[in-house]
């Protein structure tokens, strides 16, 4: 019969052998990525309209369109957006739509709409695009070039030397060349000598034009091959040959004499003003993109590019640099570096814990092997169901070792004691009400399932397989160790010192038991009552307002009974979460933008950028690099990068530096912030700012309500100004525009056709538009040598030479100036109107006013108008997921019911539940660290974890009674107690230790440092509430049961 049962554990052992091993093997095939990836399909709609106004393009364009493609099924949102000369309609698809199939009906409906459309608007162009498709559109790599030479020449030898360089790499689909100046001809006439000669600016057009014109002269013809024979002037090779050929352009005949271009204009070649800049710590730079293939190890690809860019610089000019601007792949090496480092922490400490634990070699083998066995069949379930393992995922599984651990501890004791697997059943509802815990995950904001879902993937895929490693695999490998054959006995000192132990702690329990009401009592006033958060007033109360709202018991007794019954609760709820908010793990990076107003030129916008520039370099080493981009005079931005491991508090300080030296620059609209981790709780360093967003169907009646809003939020004197027509995005800039109406009349009188009223106005436009250009491509431009005053006066009041007619446009029509929006927001084919105003105080009352400003608003607003807060809102958010704890505490508590066939028993279990919350909040409270939606999820993962040991506890004490029904329950609990304290303590330790790596990069670490704290904190209170606070409700006082 050993013999039978040694060939059964042999079995067992190489079928999870194989199982493990072909886990491994599993590894390089599963789904490994940075980011975790949604599925998300939309389709866009682009056309063009030049020169039409944002307004005209919604009516005409925009509103048919979003019309006919809101009758296509599986459409689940329609966005649109209406600018000048074009707009975008997107469409989200639904997840169960073909994308295919509904290109193909929207291409139709299209086909539909597009006949009406008026005359000079495009093809409306469909495209489809998903989420992987967008990330993938993303550069691997971003390099700067930069050096003291001109814009041209790194642009040359960006293109000659870098570029082929890198295009040798393998997985690599090319390499982009952005930014630099283009050479271009500029001929400067003399509008005197035109004059005379009665000439004009569009005579030099047309000469210039048919010069370089490429004219047919006709077909040769040689057997069955034909060639096109034509016209050309020959292709000058240098740009002194250029320059001659331009000025030998024949004009026009006067007295018999030639009249040539150089004679009346001086040509000249240029670099083209630069209508956008780019520089990188103050030095002018090109661009260098370098573009990944689908489908290639990003890291890999990234590691040989990197080592390509070290050989460049090498050769580089004296003087010049190749910054890497930006890597893709610098977070993921750090987070993996960092996951590395955590689970060889993790594992390191486990291990060690159970070797001092045990003092033998033969329990922690069993650890190790059952360890490496669960994460080979985990492999196999994460290939199965498709998880995604991104950085989230991999952390998720550092995390689960202690857990896994626990089962292993718990498994091993349990048949050392009793030699059966009847513990099982206990294990299996500890590790359902953990997984009850996870469930609520899919419940929460989709900004949070995108992180959290894999990351309770995995851990509900590894704790099922320790289920199976638990029941199948240690029996076996406590069978094959030897640990079947003899019951290692303790010594007579051992337990005469368990007994003296367990005697004190049976008196302890009595003694609480005869006082059961005033300990219960104490736990609930340590854990807090929310009388903190009544209200100092209740409007409609006047029992509450003349008692708990009296002044005197608001300014003398309620500070002290805030203090006495808020407890715990009330030091987490002020002292913590108060300052609590979401946290981006993203680099720490100050954000400056300005903007000039509406006329300003890029150049302009440049010039006052290069003086923050200039202050932001005073400050040395503590700025790593400073990018500024400006695209026109309305839209600058500068990003400022901080060297890793620097002064914490210095992004601050150059925060409010920066904000006080903006002052100095008047006309210039500022907008400073900082994301990532340094800028993730500045509550209180700014007045916030508050984004509403209105719909409704008729935009000019949206807008009176919008109006009547601004009113009622300025009611609060903390609101000092509301804009009722802010910009959706910040580079969206209100465009003024002059309108002239003509008067028909006047103008019939002179004789004046609108075709000529339009070459009048096309004089005063300050576009320089290219005349021809070369055969190599190069602009030509025109322009007078003497600029003539082109502004609006000059337009309005200075007589205009038209031919043979005196103009003055004054007399002809009216003109008005008018506010346009640079672009018209629409959503589900509603208008949308964007209120923002700043509060001056905490961000939590402004949310207040605003929170009741806007119901007592909704109330107003007639059927089809809403109104939505933009910003995404910690607050808001947070409470709908706190209302997802209940959801934890009834599930566990069915699980728990259906386990020990009690309800009694099961509303104790679920008792602990808040109760070992107390440990996080003095966990947050003592140690100061930051609460985001890793100390949420702590509250989440404890639930599950701190019945754990109740679970057990409680099994082994139904087992005593069920087998000694006349032992009393104290003695009953007593003996459970002893024989389970040390698993439940090794396993909360192992827990807490699994966590404890978690911590090594201190309290700016995002997400995992509050999940370990809180998870710590409460394991260790968990601790003592099953020691002291588990007996006043599982034992009866003596005599009181049969």
């Amino acid at each position: 019969k050993r013999a039978s049962m040694q060939g059964h554990h042999f079995r067992r052992l190489m079928i999870f052998a194989v199982l493990t091993v072909a886990g491994l093997g599993l590894v390089p095939r599963l789904d490994l990525s940075f980011e975790p990836r949604v599925w998300s399909a939309r389709v866009a709609v682009t056309w063009s309209w030049p020169g039409a106004s944002p307004a005209q393009v919604e009516r005409e364009v925009t509103a048919p369109l979003e019309a006919a493609l809101a009758l296509v099924d599986g459409v689940e949102r329609i966005e649109s957006v209406s600018r000048n000369g074009g707009g975008q309609i997107s469409l989200q698809l639904d997840r169960a739509a073909d994308p295919d199939f509904m290109r193909f009906a929207l291409s139709t409906r299209i086909r539909q709409v597009a006949p009406r459309l008026p005359e000079g608007v495009s093809w409306p162009e469909v495209q489809l695009r998903n989420a992987e498709e967008e990330q993938a559109e993303r550069p691997l790599l971003v390099w700067s070039l930069s050096g003291p030479v001109t814009p041209v020449a790194l642009h040359r030898y960006a293109l000659e030397v870098v570029q082929p360089a890198m295009g040798f790499v393998p997985g690599l689909r090319h390499v982009q060349v952005e930014g630099g100046n283009e050479l271009e001809w500029l001929v400067r006439y003399d509008d005197e000598a035109l004059g005379r000669l009665g000439l004009d600016e569009d005579a030099l057009f047309v000469a210039l034009r048919r010069h370089f014109q490429s004219e047919l002269l006709g077909v040769v013809s040689e057997g069955s091959r034909e060639w096109a024979v034509r016209l050309a002037p020959p292709p000058a090779r240098t740009a002194e040959a250029v320059q001659r050929q331009l000025e030998g352009i024949t004009l026009a005949l006067r007295d018999g004499r030639l009249v040539r271009l150089g004679q009346v204009a001086r040509v000249v070649q240029r670099e083209r003003p630069a209508t956008r800049f780019y520089r990188i710590n103050g030095r002018n730079s090109i661009r260098l993109l370098a573009w990944a293939e689908q489908g290639v190890n990003t890291l890999v690809l990234a590691r040989a590019l990197r080592a390509r860019a070290d050989e460049l610089r090498r050769h580089l000019p004296e003087g010049w640099h190749l910054y890497l601007d930006r890597d893709e792949t610098e977070h993921l090496r750090a987070e993996l570096a960092k996951i590395r480092q955590r689970t060889l922490w993790s594992l390191g400490l486990l291990l060690l814990f159970v070797l001092l634990v045990y003092r033998d070699w033969r329990h922690l083998a069993i650890v190790l092997l059952s360890l490496t066995a669960n994460l080979g069949l985990a492999a196999i379930g994460y290939w199965l169901f498709g998880v995604q393992l991104h950085l989230y995922a991999l952390a998720g599984i550092t995390v689960s070792f202690g857990i896994i651990i626990d089962n292993s501890i718990v498994m091993m004791h349990h048949l050392q004691q009793y030699r059966d697997r009847a513990v099982f059943p206990a294990l299996l509802a500890s590790t359902l009400t953990t997984l009850a815990a996870l469930v609520v995950i899919w419940f929460l904001p989709e900004q949070w399932q995108l992180n959290l879902a894999a990351f309770a993937a995995v851990l509900a895929i590894n704790l099922a397989v320790s289920l199976v490693v638990a029941l199948w695999l240690i029996p076996s490998l406590m069978a094959v160790l030897g640990f079947g054959e003899s019951r290692k006995r303790r010594s007579w000192r051992t337990l005469r010192r368990t007994a003296r132990w367990s005697g004190w702690y049976a008196r302890a329990v009595g003694w609480l038991l005869g006082r059961r009401a005033w300990a219960i009592a104490g736990v609930v006033l340590l854990f807090g009552l929310p009388v903190f958060y009544l209200p100092n007033q209740v409007e409609g109360w006047e029992w509450y307002n003349r008692t708990l709202g009296h002044p005197r018991y608001v300014e003398e007794v309620k500070p002290i009974v805030n203090r006495v019954l808020g407890g715990t609760l009330r030091l987490f709820a002020w002292y913590v979460y108060e300052g609590s908010g979401w946290r981006d793990p993203g680099e720490t990076v100050l954000h400056v933008r300005a903007a000039m107003p509406v006329g300003a030129t890029a150049a302009q916008l440049d010039e006052v950028l290069r003086r923050v520039e200039e202050y932001v370099a005073g400050f040395g080493p503590q700025v790593r690099q400073y990018v500024t981009r400006v695209w026109s005079g309305q839209q600058g931005t500068m990003a400022i990068y901080f060297p890793r491991g620097g002064d914490p508090f210095f992004p601050f300080r150059l925060r409010n530096r920066l904000i006080a030296f903006s002052l100095n620059f008047g006309g210039v609209e500022w907008d400073i912030y900082g994301v990532g981790q340094g800028f993730s709780n500045t509550s209180g360093a700014s007045p916030p700012r508050f984004r509403v967003a209105m719909y409704g169907y008729n935009r000019p009646q949206l807008q009176r309500f919008a109006e009547r809003f601004a009113q009622k939020l300025l009611r609060h004197r903390r609101v000092q100004e509301v804009r009722t027509d802010a910009n959706l995005y910040w580079w969206e800039r209100d465009l003024y525009e002059y309108r002239f109406a003509p008067e028909l009349e006047a103008m019939a009188a002179a004789g004046l056709s609108p075709r000529t009223l339009d070459a009048v106005l096309q004089r005063f436009d300050r576009r320089r538009p290219v005349a021809v250009r070369l055969p190599d491509a190069s602009a030509v431009r025109l322009e007078p040598q003497a600029l003539p005053r082109r502004d609006l006066y000059a337009l309005r009041h200075q007589p205009l030479m038209r031919d043979s007619l005196r103009l003055k446009l004054d007399l002809l029509g009216q003109w008005q100036k008018v506010t346009v929006p640079q672009a018209i927001h629409k959503r589900d084919q509603q208008y949308m109107q964007v209120v923002e105003f700043e509060y001056t105080g905490s961000h939590r009352f402004g949310q207040r006013h605003l929170d009741r400003t806007m119901e007592e608003m909704r109330r107003e607003l007639p059927l089809g108008y809403t109104m939505e807060q933009l910003s995404w809102r910690w607050g808001k958010e947070a409470q709908r997921s706190w209302l997802m704890l209940p959801l934890v505490v009834v599930l566990i508590f069915f699980i728990c019911a259906v386990m020990f066939e009690s309800l009694r028993q099961a509303f104790a279990v679920i008792l602990l539940i808040p109760v070992s919350f107390i440990g996080i909040f003095l966990a947050f409270y003592w140690t100061d660290y930051p609460f985001d939606q890793g100390g949420y999820t702590s509250f989440l993962l404890l639930s599950g974890l701190s019945v754990n040991s109740v679970i057990l506890l409680l099994n082994d004490y139904n087992r005593l009674r069920k087998r000694r029904p006349a032992l009393a329950p104290i003695q009953a609990y007593r003996r459970s107690f002893v024989q389970k304290i040390v698993p439940i303590l090794l396993t909360i330790v192992s827990t807490a230790l699994g966590m404890v790596p978690f911590l090594m990069h201190g309290r700016g670490e995002v997400f995992w440092s509050p999940l370990a704290v809180g998870t710590i904190g409460g394991l260790i209170f968990s601790a003592i509430v099953v020691v002291w606070f588990i007996p006043l409700f599982f034992v009866p006082r003596e005599g009181t049961e049969r």
